[in-house]
This record gives C-alpha cells, structure tokens and sequence, in this order.
C-alpha cells in the first residue's frame, strides 16, 4: 500500500507532466511517451474522504 506522501507526490509529478504535454504537444491530449500506473488512494485517505463526505451536506 502507498503511503499518503508517496500518492500526493505521484499525483504531482503526473500533473506536471500534463502540463509540459499540453505545452510541447498542443492539440493532443495526452501522448503515450509515458505510461504511470493508475493510482488509488491510500485506503485511509479513502475511508477520511467517506467519512468527511457524510458529515459536510452539499450546497
């Protein structure tokens, strides 16, 4: 299992990487020069979300 730490900094670098791509490669979305796992959150993060999600109502 990742730790929280580990998943934010992946998640980081992939988005930077997006950005560079939008940047060299316009007009494509995504190239396929990279391949990174899809990741999930840690389950803890997972089952915070839930529970944080149940306590704040939607507006």
């Amino acid at each position: 299992m990742l730790s929280r730490e580990t998943y934010e900094i992946t998640e980081k670098f992939r988005e930077e990487i997006d950005d560079a791509n939008k940047y060299l490669f316009p007009g494509e979305l995504k190239s396929n020069y990279y391949e990174l796992p899809i990741l999930s959150p840690p389950e803890s993060e997972t089952k915070e979300k839930e529970s944080n999600s149940e306590e704040m109502p939607d507006y």
